[in-house]
């Protein structure tokens, strides 16, 4: 297994195991609740890469960079008025 493997159980299936919801979580798998950050660049060869979001999937629904974009907007848009 190489580092990366270690560093993605690391921070998805061990604290599935220590909050008890490695049933539904933890692990990407059919029947899962899936929270994915999918990045368009390697994070592993510059860090500033974690900041290319590309899509996000939230409770198993998709939002694809536009869709951040928009709800970033609102957001802006809510705390400047």
């Amino acid at each position: 297994m190489r580092y990366y493997h270690y560093t993605s159980i690391t921070t998805t299936y061990n604290p599935a195991l220590y909050f008890n919801i490695d049933k539904t979580h933890g692990t990407v798998s059919k029947g899962k609740i899936a929270h994915l950050v999918l990045l368009s660049e390697d994070p592993l060869k510059d860090i500033a890469n974690t900041q290319k979001i590309e899509m996000v999937i939230l409770r198993g629904k998709l939002y694809t960079r536009n869709d951040l974009d928009d709800l970033l907007a609102k957001i802006k848009k809510m705390v400047v008025n």
